[in-house]
């Protein structure tokens, strides 16, 4: 979604807008165009790839209705291609850890960030994907996400 971020290196778009944050924010065009899509649609999984600054390596945050995650054997996955981040870098108000790498979606933060609120909102699933966008090479970051995001749609179809 965040194209000029990308280009940039940068989370913020070319209005100097945090989109990620941007969850009750109507001056941010991407995400309001992302809730008039997404506005009464209920889908069975919402991934979300993403990229933290302060991250160490990949980590992941994850929530579905009926408990059936898949996290656990994405991290468990990850590590052939990409190291885990580590706790240090757990915020304490937000951060609910399940196991390694893996954090439960907290509804905290529901009004605070896009696939908490999608979750909350749109989907039975969501999983939610970080890498590091500063401390590892980007071919390194780049596979670990087909990775997780094969295993979650994998977990669907088997």
């Amino acid at each position: 979604m965040n194209t000029c971020g990308l280009e940039l290196g940068i989370w913020a778009n070319n209005a100097g807008q945090d989109i990620n944050r941007a969850v009750s924010d109507d001056s941010v065009t991407e995400f309001v165009l992302l809730q008039r899509f997404t506005k009464g649609r209920r889908y069975e999984v919402f991934f979300d790839h993403h990229e933290g600054y302060e991250a160490t390596g990949f980590f992941m945050y994850e929530a579905e209705c009926e408990n059936r995650l898949v996290g656990a054997r994405i991290v468990e996955a990850i590590k052939e291609v990409a190291p885990i981040d580590g706790d240090d870098n757990t915020d304490q108000r937000l951060d609910t850890p399940i196991s390694e790498g893996l954090f439960r979606i907290n509804p905290k933060s529901g009004k605070q960030a896009w696939s908490a609120s999608a979750y909350y909102q749109n989907s039975n699933h969501v999983v939610f994907c970080e890498t590091t966008s500063t401390a590892r090479p980007l071919e390194q970051r780049a596979r670990a996400h087909p990775v997780a995001q094969k295993m979650t749609l994998d977990h669907y179809l088997n």
